[in-house]
This record gives C-alpha cells, structure tokens and sequence, in this order.
C-alpha cells in the first residue's frame, strides 16, 4: 500500500468513525455509557458522535476510540499516551 492509499483509508476510517462505534458498541452489548467508560471518555462525546458526525473532537479523543474499537490488542496506557 502505497503512501496515498494509506491516507485514503484513514480518511474513510475517520468518516465512518460514528458507525464504526455504534456498531462496535451493538456487537459487544454495550451502552454508550458502558463504552464510554471503557474509552475513557465522556458520554456526551460518543452522543454528539452518533447525532452530530462533523463534530470536532481532539486527538487525544479519537485515538481512545480508535484504540478501543481495535479490542484489547489496540488498548494502550493512558497515562503515558502509548
């Protein structure tokens, strides 16, 4: 994969991020509350996901969501942002 076809994916991963997380969170039987709580994050941030898709949201945010929707492998410490 090349360089370019890497940041395409990415985009599309960052698009379909609120569908992504729903989806995660149906298939594991969570609530947003349950998933936001395993995120570490807050809940009204994974509601204003689902309702409002263009929200903008920090980095430090997106990549918990991202590490918890790769499963226990994609979780890190927070604590020292690894």
């Amino acid at each position: 994969m090349n360089d370019q076809e890497l940041y395409e994916q990415l985009v599309s991963v960052m698009e379909d991020l609120p569908f992504l997380v729903v989806e995660a969170r149906r298939q594991r039987g969570l609530s947003q509350e349950q998933a936001s709580i395993q995120m570490n994050v807050p809940q009204s941030t994974l509601s204003r996901l689902q309702h409002e898709p263009k929200i903008d949201m920090q980095m430090s945010t997106v990549l918990k969501i991202l590490r918890w929707l790769a499963g226990p492998q994609g979780e890190r410490d927070d604590a020292n942002g690894r």
